[in-house]
């Protein structure tokens, strides 16, 4: 995971751990490095303190597979595999080896789903568009269509994958197929 000020990944793994209602104002304190009245100030509630951390995770990776789609010297199918490991395969330890882990991945969708930006939208539309200037599509519709496919495909490895490792070699058996690298 990357590091971020008030330490998100700590935040964010401590939801994990202990599941949203054990979570402690104190724990999420600690890990963010300020105080629980100072967090509670900022936030004004545990609710508050997990939708900025969601929010502020998932805006980073968007940025970052973003970065690995157009970073010189990789392939599309390498690019694709790059940019799918920091969206999804970078969740998958923290889901599956913890014992909360789904329950936040539940929680997230719900935060996710109520924002009105639509971050997921903003991932998919990039890679749509990368893919068709990419030569990977013949037109935008098709590469729409090319990426939700391979998006279903990292959904369900998400969950089958026990490992970001694990993850990442399934995508780019996924990607080898789809693009017949």
């Amino acid at each position: 995971m990357v590091q971020f000020s008030m330490n998100v990944n700590e935040i964010l793994l401590i939801f994990a751990q202990y599941g949203f209602r054990k979570a402690s104002m104190e724990d999420l304190a600690r890990a963010a490095g300020m105080s629980r009245q100072a967090l509670y100030k900022r936030f004004g509630s545990k609710d508050g303190v997990f939708e900025w951390a969601v929010q502020t995770f998932i805006e980073a990776s968007l940025e970052r597979s973003r970065e690995k789609l157009g970073e010189e010297g990789l392939s599309p199918a390498e690019a694709l595999a790059s940019a799918f490991a920091i969206w999804t395969g970078e969740h998958v330890g923290m889901l599956h080896n913890t014992p909360h882990g789904m329950e936040m991945m539940d929680r997230a969708i719900g935060v996710t789903m109520q924002e009105s930006v639509n971050i997921e939208g903003r991932f998919y539309e990039a890679l749509a568009q990368f893919s068709h200037e990419k030569g990977l599509a013949p037109d935008l519709s098709a590469a729409r269509e090319l990426v939700f496919t391979i998006s279903m495909a990292a959904k369900g490895l998400m969950l089958k994958s026990r490992t970001e490792d694990e993850f990442n070699n399934g995508m780019k058996r996924v990607l080898a197929v789809l693009l017949k690298a």
